[in-house]
């Protein structure tokens, strides 16, 4: 794991990760995962999602995060919530019973731009 900020005060939290499985966990931070190679798989309690390249779920959603060799990216942001569903909502990315998944790629750039926007 490479922690790449870790701001509390902002509550902006973003690591690099290749390999990794959480158990089911949720917590007060909208999290979005961003695979630049390779896919992870996302479980929620009733379903799983595999090949995924980029999910955005949202807080207090229960989920189970799994990735082999592949590099992926989470940020996780607390106190922002209002803004990340606007800035999600004007791209388009519609977040339904508190998830975003698609099999597509993203850029990296999505992330550096939220992060800018907060701090």
């Amino acid at each position: 794991m490479n922690i790449l900020k870790f701001d509390i005060r902002k509550g902006i939290y973003l690591t690099e990760i290749d390999s990794f499985t959480s158990d089911f966990h949720e917590h007060p931070a909208m999290e979005i995962i961003l695979a630049e190679t390779g896919t992870f798989t996302l479980s929620i309690k009733s379903k799983s999602f595999a090949k995924l390249k980029f999910a955005i779920i949202d807080s207090n959603v229960a989920h189970k995060v799994s990735l082999t060799a592949s590099k992926t990216t989470f940020l996780l942001v607390e106190y922002h919530d209002t803004f990340l569903r606007n800035y999600f909502s004007d791209r388009n990315l519609k977040i339904i019973d508190g998830l975003y998944l698609s099999e597509n790629s993203y850029s990296k750039s999505m992330l550096k731009d939220i992060i800018s926007a907060i701090t």
